[in-house]
This record gives C-alpha cells, structure tokens and sequence, in this order.
C-alpha cells in the first residue's frame, strides 16, 4: 500500500503562492499575458494563424527557458512553423480540403503531428492567459503540467520543421498564396517604375519595359479576379471585369483636363492607387499577414470591391475609343443647352423628360449631320488642297527634267548606260543560265501581287484619323438609318449656316416648361402682337425715334410675376433690333453672326425659306431621334443622366445593372466548357457542406479534429 501524501499547510502555501507572485518570474508571465490580450482570439480549430505574433514567439522562447525546457537547436519559434502547423489537417472522406481551387489536404502523419503541436501551443497560451486565475492549491500543479506540456510540444515541433512543414507552407499555403504573391510582386515594380520615370517623355522612351511590366500586371490581377468570383461557392465579387480594358482605361492620357472624362476616370484612378497603396503595405508586412483564403483579406477586398464599382461604371462611359469619342460629343451638345439660359439650365439639371427625351436626342441628331457635313468639306478642302500641290510638283518636276534633259552631263549618263547595256548582253550571251536573271522578275512579281489589306480599308482608317471620327451614334442606334442621316446631310448642304444656328435654338427651346402660366390660344395671340411690336420697333430704329427708353421703363414697372417666363425673354430678344435685321429672313451671309452664336428663343427657321426645306429636314430629324431615344433605352438613359450630373456636380458612385437584353442585337449565348466547370465545382461544394452539416447534426456537438490515437 503505497504511503499517504503529506497535506500541506495552507498557511504554508498561500506564502509560497505571495514569494511567486512577487517573483521575476511571475512578472515576466504577467508581461506576456498582457501581450496577449492584443491579439486575436485563436483555438484549436484556427485554421490559419497570421498577424504581428513575431513579438509573442520572441517572449514564448525566453519563457520556455524560464520554466528551462530544453529547446535542442531550436533558438526561435518562427512565424512560418506555427503557422504550417495550424494550416496542416488531413482530407476526410466526404470532406476535402479545397482552398482557392487548390487541393490543401496533406498526409496522416504530418496532420497528426500538426495536431498535437496545435493543441499543446494553444494549451500553454491558456497557462499565460489565466495565469491570475490561479490559488494557492493550484498554481505549483499547474506549474508542472504547463511544464510537461512545453516539453510534449517541443518533441512534436521538431519533426514537424524538418518534415512537416516544407509539405504544408512550401506545397500548399505557398500555392494558395501565388495569385497574391505575383500580384503584390508586380505592383512593386509599377510603382517603382512610374515613380522612377515620372515625366511622359520618359515613359515613351522606355515603353518596351512599361509594356512587359503591364501585360505582368494585367495578367496577375485577372488570376486574383478569378480565383475571388470562380473559386468559391458563391462570388465574393460583383462580376469578373476584363483587366485589359481596366488598364486602357486607368493609361488614358489627358483625361485631368477634361471635365466629363475626370468625373469617371478620377474616381477609377483613386480606387486603383489606393489598392496599390494596400499591396504595398502587404508586401511590407509580410506573408504571415496575408491570410487564406483570398477574400479574408478584408482590407484588400474593400479596395478591389471599390475599384470594381469605379470600373463598371467607367466601362460603360468611357470603355473604349469609341464611347470615350461619345462621351465628348454628347458632353459638348448638352453643354449648348446647359449655356443656353437659366431657366432651361433648370430644367437640364433636374433631368426635365421633356430635354432628356425629346431636346437632347433632337440636338445631338441635329449635330451629328452637321459633323458629317463638315467632316466632308474638310475632305473636300484637304483633297482639293493636294490636288494643287501634286500640280505645282508636276510642273516644277517638267521644268527639271527639261533642264537635265538638256544638260552636257545628262547625254555623257546616257553614254555610259549604252556601253554598261552593251557590256551586259554580251555577258549574257557567254552565260545564258545566270540563276540571278532567272529568278528576279519571278520575286518582283510576287511582291507586286501581295496585299495584305485593302486600300479602301486604309483609306478609311486614314481619314477617320485626318478628319476624327465620322459617325459618333454607333451601337446606339440601328444601322439602317445611315441612309436616312446621308440624305439629311445633302438636305442640310443647302442650308445657310445661321439658319443651321436658329435650327439648333428651336431645338432647345422646344420641349422646355416655359409654357406654364398659359395656355397655347394665349401664346398665338402674344406672339402675334410681339411680331407687329418687332415691326413697329424695327421701323422706329430705322427713321430714328424718341422716347423709347421711357416706354422700356413703364414696361419694366409691371408685376414680373404675372408675365410668363416666356414673354420676358421674348420681350428682351426682340429688342435686340440689331441682332434680329441682320439675321435670316432679314438679311443674309452677315459675317458677325456667325463667328459667336447666342442662344435665341424667338429663333424660327421655318420661315426663312419658301421651300419649306426647313420642314422636311426638320420632321427627318424628330423620326431619327424618336429611334436613337428607343433603340438601347436604358444604356441611353444612363449616358445622359450622367452627363448631366458633371454640370449638376453630384456624385453616384454605385453602377446600374443593366439587362443585357435591352440590346435588340443581344442574344443568350451558350455557357462556355469553362463556366460549366466553375458551376460543377460550386454544386460539389454546396453538397459537401450539406454532408458535413448532417453529420454534425448526428454527433450533437462532438466531432474534433481529434486524430486516431489521442484517446490512448
């Protein structure tokens, strides 16, 4: 019968328990307690551990020798050691371990070392931790299990470096770590590049290294992209946008000075320096700060989340040459009607339906055959100009030739060609089969009939490139008005330049709220006595007359209030009496009106021409816009509500989904072999989280990742 163990007096172990508490010891333990309480709650179940530990394993190694555990060669708990060990668990039957789309189970031995070294690290935290929780009784026991507990993990953590852990972080967390890794690398080398080369002049003349340094960076950021939206079961991202097209955007040049461009690439420029700013500071960190699985990165994925609202909606402004070309033709023709007056720049800045949906679409038809129509007599000019120049040439080169011709010089050439010709043919005479002679007027042939690409496609891209763009509403609207718009290009040919100035007034002045206060009986007759007022005025102008400014007076004394918006502004156009006898019908070709138009809304170009070729033009062009207004509705929409909110100044940062079937092109393709693989894998995930929902519900609460083993 083995003998009984003394008890201990209590008041014997309350003063041992008062010398450990006044003891270095203690203090040293209590230092590393309040470390910990910095730091993020883990368990055993952890399955990944980053963040600033570094300062925790440096004061765990100096309390191992506190306790003087022997720690063999080790010197330092490395980072990546307990990290490999936390990460390092086994595939189970009806579980795998799939990570980013990479297969992270490892072997049973190293789960099963990686098991123990996670339990016994957790299990000496817990001594730090609760270290004031300890009594009398209890503190000299527990003393001795921490110590056991430190030696077990010291006997399971050095195997696990030299054979679990090159497994665990060289083959599986660095695999799941590339995407970010070649993305944080490459971003360093951007940055140094752009800074180191800050002038234009100097990235043009390195191009050849920003082009490899971009197709880098292009490539890297569409993997991160993809692993984020594919490689889970649901999307941790809105869309999987196109980082080439992400790039065209953020390199445009110039775009600080254009103010409809700045509104969209600012914000798409913002979004992206601050996410390479969040690269940076990852790559300052470290690795054991960047955590797995990729969409954990909180910080990261706030930036990618911000860059990709910036670029869906830039995508759909200023996406391409063609809707950035768009965007400026639009933005110019809604600055005419923002310029025009104050009561009509209210109307545009409230998104009036009667500007958005009659005004704008009528002006910017009215103003893409004006283009064309300029566009063709720059042509026209530019040919003509050529034409005259080749001219000159051919007479100067006659003269010249005439001279040489002429010339002693010239008849001594000519000599001495007869006699190399003469001593040519008798060569060929002694030497029929000369390979050279053979062979050459068969390779003049075949470079003569190779032509890669027809002239008129290089004509055209030749012109557009002279003259810009000629037809801006492309994919805007349908095809088939390109007739329609060539015929009123030839209908606006015969058309007097201030009278293409009065059309476009009508256009903005139409459609606009100015009509209020009357009703149209009562406008009919008002303008009728403002025409015999304009003719009474133009008469008094022309014979000189007295006393006019009293009669302005009298009429500025009335109630404001009571006149419509309309008549005021009437009244003030129409007396203006210099501007109207100098305009059509009036007076035609005056040169002062046209070098700066002024909005008028007494403008009517209707009876300017007997003809009536006003007219036809006119109903032309309200048909046209009804269909540029139809064709892609909501696309339309968008661009010009945008447009409108540069002038207005607000900000709306969120992008609209739009169905792509708005297109009346648009048809629904068929998946590809790739997305029906990306919704395999996401219909297993879905199954294998049912399956271990189940069987969690069966065990009610058990379940560890207890290996085979523990209980004996």
């Amino acid at each position: 019968m083995p003998p009984r163990k003394k008890k201990v007096d209590p008041e014997v172990q309350r003063q041992q328990f008062e010398q450990w508490k006044a003891s270095p010891e203690y203090e040293q333990i209590k230092k590393i307690a309040t470390l910990l309480e910095t730091y993020d709650y883990i368990t055993e179940t952890t399955k990944d551990f980053t963040g600033p530990w570094y300062l925790y394993l440096n004061e765990l190694v100096g309390f191992f020798k506190l306790y003087k555990v022997k720690l063999g060669k080790l010197k330092e708990f490395k980072h990546e050691h307990i990290r490999s060990f936390f990460f390092g668990r086994e595939d189970k039957e009806t579980e795998k371990i799939i990570i980013d789309g990479i297969r992270c189970g490892v072997t049973k031995e190293h789960a099963d070392r990686s098991y123990f070294c996670r339990h016994k690290f957790i299990e000496t935290m817990k001594y730090i931790k609760d270290i004031d929780d300890l009594d009398p009784e209890t503190f000299q026991k527990a003393k001795k299990e921490v110590i056991k507990i430190m030696k077990e993990f010291v006997k399971f953590f050095t195997p696990h470096i030299k054979y679990g852990h090159p497994e665990i972080y060289d083959l599986k967390i660095a695999k799941v770590l590339e995407p970010l890794t070649n993305l944080i690398d490459i971003n360093n080398q951007y940055r140094q590049f752009m800074i180191t080369y800050k002038p234009e002049v100097e990235k043009e003349v390195r191009d050849f290294m920003s082009r490899v340094i971009v197709k880098k960076y292009i490539n890297h950021l569409q993997e991160v992209f993809r692993v984020l939206y594919e490689e889970s079961i649901k999307p941790n991202i809105s869309c999987l946008p196109d980082c080439k097209r992400l790039f065209y955007k953020i390199h445009i040049y110039g775009w600080e000075k254009n103010p409809v461009e700045s509104k969209y690439l600012k914000p798409l420029n913002d979004c992206f320096l601050k996410m390479q700013k969040c690269l940076i500071e990852m790559k300052i960190y470290g690795i054991n700060y960047w955590r797995i699985p990729l969409h954990s990165n909180e910080k990261l994925m706030k930036c990618i989340e911000l860059l990709i609202n910036a670029d869906l909606i830039a995508e759909k402004i200023i996406g391409n040459p063609l809707k950035r070309d768009q965007l400026n033709f639009f933005y110019n023709i809604i600055g005419l009607i923002y310029k025009s007056d104050e009561k009509i720049r209210e109307n545009l800045l409230k998104k009036d339906e009667n500007i958005t949906k009659l005004a704008i679409p009528q002006l910017i038809i009215f103003k893409q055959i004006q283009h064309i129509l300029s566009w063709k007599f720059a042509k026209k000019e530019r040919e003509e100009k050529i034409r005259i120049q080749s001219e000159k040439l051919s007479i100067l080169n006659k003269i010249k030739e005439e001279e040489r011709a002429n010339s002693p010089l010239k008849k001594r050439m000519e000599e001495k060609k007869v006699m190399e010709e003469t001593t040519v043919s008798l060569k060929s005479k002694m030497n029929i089969t000369s390979p050279q002679k053979t062979t050459s007027p068969v390779k003049k042939d075949d470079k003569q009939e190779e032509e890669p690409l027809p002239a008129e496609y290089k004509l055209l891209e030749g012109d557009e490139a002279i003259y810009g763009r000629y037809w801006y509403l492309e994919n805007l609207i349908g095809e088939d008005v390109r007739e329609e718009i060539e015929e009123c290009v030839e209908m606006l040919r015969h058309i007097n330049e201030a009278v293409q100035q009065d059309i476009e007034d009508s256009y903005i002045k139409q459609n606009f709220n100015l009509y209020e206060s009357v009703n149209s009986f009562k406008i009919q007759k008002i303008l009728t006595i403002l025409e015999v007022f304009f003719l009474i005025y133009q008469f008094i102008y022309l014979i000189g007359r007295i006393g006019l400014t009293q009669k302005q007076k009298r009429g500025d004394k009335k109630d404001k209030n009571e006149t419509p918006y309309y008549l005021e502004l009437s009244e003030r156009e129409n007396s203006n009496i210099r501007m109207n006898i100098v305009r059509p019908p009036e007076l035609w070709n005056y040169p002062e009106i046209l070098k700066e138009h002024k909005f008028r809304s007494i403008a009517n170009p209707n009876k300017c021409y007997d003809d009536h070729r006003v007219d036809g033009l006119d109903k032309k062009i309200i048909e046209l816009a009804q269909k540029l207004n139809n064709y892609r509705r909501f696309t339309w929409t968008e661009i010009i509500s945008r447009i409108i909110d540069v002038y207005s100044g607000e900000e709306n940062l969120l992008p609209t989904k739009i169905d792509p079937r708005e297109d009346p092109t648009w048809f629904e393709p068929d998946p590809t072999p790739h997305e029906i693989e990306v919704q395999r894998k996401r219909e297993e995930l879905i199954k294998l989280q049912q399956i271990n929902a189940a069987q969690a519900l069966q065990q009610q609460g058990g379940g560890t990742d207890q290996p085979e083993g523990e209980a004996q």
